[in-house]
């Protein structure tokens, strides 16, 4: 029940504002090794190596973008580094990261970025779930009204209500998100 807040942060804190409050979460969940992470941010792929680009990034300096590859090792370097205090800690990783479709001003023409994620996030599936907003060629949108993604509204939707405890056990897996 630990929450953290990102926003406004510049590139090169990104990955530390996320990695930080991992490294004390009490994990929690049926099991009690899970910890949830969230991150809004815009995801990119370029020459095939997916980045998230952050409200300070521009087009055209590839120092300004982060490495989606550089938080997934920190996040799984995290929670290897607690296994004697919480052995067998999970992280699930919710990615809103597809608001926009290919960025022809930013010289993106792909919309590979949940196949790209899919194929990456295939090393630690184990230890790491990674749950995007939207798959390939679909976008996540955003509701006017609540001034919130829509992808998080759902998501807290689901952990707050027994609506998506879907087999009535009075548990939410992340199958059922």
């Amino acid at each position: 029940s630990q929450c953290h807040g990102v926003m406004d942060y510049e590139t090169n804190q990104l990955i530390r504002a996320l990695i930080r409050p991992l490294e004390t979460a009490k994990p929690g969940g049926p099991d009690g090794n899970l910890v949830a992470l969230y991150v809004s941010v815009h995801g990119f792929v370029d020459r095939g190596e997916l980045y998230f680009a952050v409200g300070d990034s521009v087009a055209d300096d590839q120092e300004t973008w982060v490495k989606f590859s550089e938080l997934y090792d920190q996040v799984f370097k995290t929670i290897e580094s607690r296994k004697d205090e919480y052995p067998g800690m999970r992280v699930a990783m919710f990615i809103d990261a597809a608001r926009v479709g290919p960025q022809w001003d930013w010289g993106q023409f792909t919309e590979s970025f949940a196949s790209d994620c899919a194929r990456d996030c295939a090393i630690h599936a184990d230890r790491i779930a990674v749950v995007l907003s939207a798959r390939s060629g679909q976008r996540s949108w955003w509701n006017p009204r609540s001034g919130q993604g829509l992808f998080a509204e759902v998501l807290v939707e689901a952990l707050t209500t027994p609506r998506a405890d879907l087999d009535g056990d009075e548990m939410v897996t992340l199958g059922e998100i």
